[in-house]
């Protein structure tokens, strides 16, 4: 199934092509993705307090990016292509999990 075409706003780019093309930008994203999970994982352990400052920290995250998208004094980059990439190819998945896993530390 081409996730592309079913949903049309999120983009799915195989792995082994990224690795191909571009190997750094996708360790990047892993340490991110992994570092993200492990900074939830966390705050799950520590409690109901921590699972709230690390969805706040995620939702500072969204915020920032997305303003950054739809104000034109600031929209003026794009992200690398990743395996996982939101609102057509803007907003790649380890960027908005770069805030909580960094925040929340």
């Amino acid at each position: 199934i081409n996730m592309n075409t079913v949903i049309p706003f999120v983009k799915v780019r195989n792995p082994a092509e990224i690795w191909q093309n571009e190997p750094t930008l996708l360790i990047c994203e892993l340490v991110f993705e992994l570092f993200a999970l492990i900074t939830l994982l966390d705050a799950w352990k520590r409690g109901p307090r921590y699972v709230t400052l690390w969805l706040c920290a995620l939702g500072h995250g969204l915020t920032t990016e997305l303003v950054s998208y739809f104000n034109p004094d600031i929209d003026s980059f794009w992200h690398g292509q990743t395996m996982l990439v939101f609102f057509y190819g803007r907003f790649p998945l380890h960027i908005v999990l770069f805030y909580p896993a960094t925040m929340y530390l």
